[in-house]
């Protein structure tokens, strides 16, 4: 998880967000700016759509949206543009977890109303990382920030999960990337469902 980058307005798009129907969309890439704008613009156009239904449709039944996501994550800011929206929708935003779910990416998953995991899904945990730089003064504002934005994220993860304190100060203590999968993800409560066959039905909707 990095903190603000300078743009290069020669970049090559580093993400993939692909509509798959009227309530599903697919994340491959980096969280950042660009990705999670585009994230958000169709998110909220789905939520529109559907609260416009509502106001139709005599007993209608709303639903869930869809979020599939694979990803090494990338900008904190950005992740928190896309989980406020996540977290204050009117409609549930299921989130799917596939092939690799790192860093940034894992949080946003943490951030569905109903999680799932595949078989051979890799997540990862770390602490948020930045490249201080300047006076004194400077670096020293840039860590004070950092630790604050850590313990924000630490309060999120605990919140929403069985992951307790003293097992995130404990990653942090041996500065390595944390890696887990299926079982630990639902054991800790990272993921909430393993996704079968059967759910099929919940994420083509």
């Amino acid at each position: 998880m990095k903190g603000h980058k300078k743009k290069n307005m020669n970049e090559i798009p580093s993400f993939n967000v692909n509509v798959i129907g009227n309530r599903t969309i697919y994340f491959c890439g980096d969280v950042t700016e660009n990705s999670i704008a585009r994230i958000n613009t169709e998110l909220i156009k789905m939520i529109t759509m559907i609260i416009n239904q509502a106001k139709l449709i005599k007993d209608f039944e709303p639903g869930h949206i869809n979020l599939i996501i694979e990803s090494v994550g990338g900008s904190v800011p950005d992740m928190w543009a896309l989980i406020d929206l996540m977290i204050k929708s009117p409609i549930p935003i299921y989130t799917y977890a596939l092939g690799k779910v790192y860093s940034a990416a894992l949080i946003i998953f943490i951030a569905g109303s109903v999680r799932y995991v595949t078989s051979h899904t890799e997540l990862m945990y770390h602490e948020a990382s930045s490249s201080a730089r300047g006076k004194m003064s400077e670096i020293n504002e840039t860590t004070e920030n950092g630790k604050k934005t850590q313990q924000i994220i630490d309060d999120f993860v605990i919140h929403r999960t069985k992951l307790k304190k003293k097992k995130l100060d404990e990653i942090k203590k041996t500065k390595t990337n944390y890696f887990f999968y299926k079982k630990e993800a639902l054991e800790l409560g990272v993921a909430t469902n393993e996704f079968d066959m059967k759910d099929w039905a919940e994420l083509i909707c």
